[in-house]
């Protein structure tokens, strides 16, 4: 299930969290960046953004993502810079996302929400 809202209260969220847990799916719900969280019934809660890439010298430079998981039921919040490269999603290294993370300072993370 998949779906994009400006907002949804903690009843409406529990519905889709139990919606999709009945029917064994992952249920995914896109909403804009709130100025405070807003309390859901997801399971994890993420926050996705754009990186910059690194510099190629004769293609393209793969795209990146800072991806956050912000919020996580019975596990661990973290952090991580994906980099798209030979059909995959791949974690970029720490040193190389800590400068990433100089340059890209200003980049404004979206939050997601995830009921499975």
């Amino acid at each position: 299930m998949l779906g994009e809202v400006d907002e949804i209260d903690l009843v409406a969220s529990r519905r889709l969290q139990l919606a999709a847990e009945t029917r064994g799916v992952t249920g995914l719900l896109l909403r804009p960046p709130a100025p405070r969280p807003i309390a859901s019934a997801a399971v994890t809660r993420w926050r996705l953004a754009g990186a910059p890439s690194q510099p190629a010298p004769s293609a393209p430079a793969p795209p990146r993502w800072r991806v956050e998981l912000a919020r996580c039921r019975g596990g661990r919040p973290g952090r991580w810079l994906l980099e798209w490269r030979q059909d995959r999603l791949t974690e970029v290294a720490e040193s190389t996302a800590a400068a990433d993370d100089q340059r890209s300072a200003t980049t404004r993370l979206r939050p997601m929400a995830l009921a499975s």
